[in-house]
């Protein structure tokens, strides 16, 4: 476990480890810094900091290892790091870029340059709510550069239905409150680490228990595709009544005003609460290409969560059951995999799990 025994880390963004396995990169999304380690747990160095200078960071989000050093991808693009931590190049996309007049949020980047981005459409937009069409399906972007010009190209479009929860107040002002379905079944996507190609999850597509994955190149060409067919999980009256509680008080809190009952018939009216949950509610890609699925079984644990990976179009999905504030992240090594641990009271560690599930 890193954190115990040198800087304290304020919150883990992200983990990743070296191609060998001998290095881990810890970025701590508070700090906006990354601090390297050995295997052992020996801190062998720190880069970044807040700012917009050489080797800093705007909002850093993610750490990718690379064979001979490190890349940040921040809210505007992306540095890359010596192994020592120099810097040794970086790429952003220009602010002028954009999708039907959206920003574009850069996700990942591969060794040529090329650059994933996703568009950062209001739900307000994609609802229709401001009197035009809704926008059922978003676009995954690849965006590239020759000769200062920019261009995007669609290499997967996502079912996005069932995403947003929207909460309008009746009246002349027309607040609207706007959060996550906690129960949507919207396509997700998960991109490999370096961006050699990227993972769309239809998580609706294959009925009760199913998941189609569809592995697609930068190119756009579809290099595979399989379904996978997990435990049906039959959303229980009690799970809804949580999370219908959870929303409304946090709607109360937004909006005083408004009494705890009418919170409470706003929120249930626009959940979306479908007869079993979704089969996975998060997916990941690690370094060696293997899709990894968190799914809802023992949602009611506060201790367990169970994840399914996958590898390539071929084999039965292999089960692991890890703790629930573990997030697998960053790649594995041999028989174990990194990631970041959150203690009870939030304090993060970066932490190494072995393996131990079957299939």
């Amino acid at each position: 476990m890193l954190g115990q025994n040198g800087p304290a880390f304020g919150w883990i963004a992200s983990v990743g480890l070296s191609p060998d396995g001998e290095r881990v990169y810890v970025l701590d999304g508070a700090s906006a810094e990354v601090t390297i380690w050995n295997r052992g747990g020996e801190l062998l160095g720190r880069v970044g900091g807040h700012g917009e200078g050489p080797g800093e960071f705007r909002g850093p989000e993610q750490v990718v290892a690379l064979d001979n050093g490190f890349r940040v991808r921040d809210a505007s693009g992306f540095v890359s790091f010596s192994d020592e931590g120099v810097v040794v190049g970086s790429r952003r996309v220009p602010t002028t870029v954009s999708f039907r007049g959206f920003p574009v949020d850069p996700i990942a980047m591969a060794r040529d340059g090329t650059i994933a981005a996703y568009p950062l459409v209001p739900d307000g937009v994609r609802e229709g709510s401001h009197g035009d069409d809704p926008m059922l399906d978003i676009p995954l972007l690849v965006v590239t550069e020759a000769d200062g010009a920019w261009r995007l190209d669609t290499v997967a479009l996502l079912d996005e239905r069932n995403l947003a929860m929207s909460l309008r107040r009746s009246g002349s002002d027309g607040r609207e409150y706007q959060t996550a379905q906690p129960f949507g079944d919207w396509d997700e996507y998960a991109i490999d680490p370096d961006f050699n190609a990227l993972v769309v999850v239809r998580r609706k597509a294959e009925g009760v228990g199913g998941i189609r994955l569809t592995r697609i190149s930068r190119a756009g060409d579809t290099l595979w595709s399989r379904r996978i067919r997990l435990p049906p999980l039959p959303l229980t009256a009690e799970e809804i009544q949580r999370a219908i509680d959870t929303e409304s008080q946090a709607l109360v809190q937004l909006w005083p005003e408004v009494s705890r009952v009418q919170a409470r018939r706003m929120v249930r009216a626009a959940m979306h609460t479908p007869e079993y949950r979704p089969a996975a509610d998060r997916a990941v890609v690690m370094a060696d290409g293997e899709v990894w699925l968190r799914t809802g079984e023992g949602a009611d644990s506060d201790t367990l969560a169970v994840w399914y990976f996958v590898k390539g179009r071929h084999g039965a999905p292999t089960q692991v059951v890890l703790p629930r504030r573990f997030f697998p992240m960053g790649g594995r090594a041999d028989d174990v995999v990194w990631g970041p641990y959150f203690d009870s009271l939030g304090v993060s560690y970066a932490e190494i799990r072995r393996l131990e599930g079957g299939s």
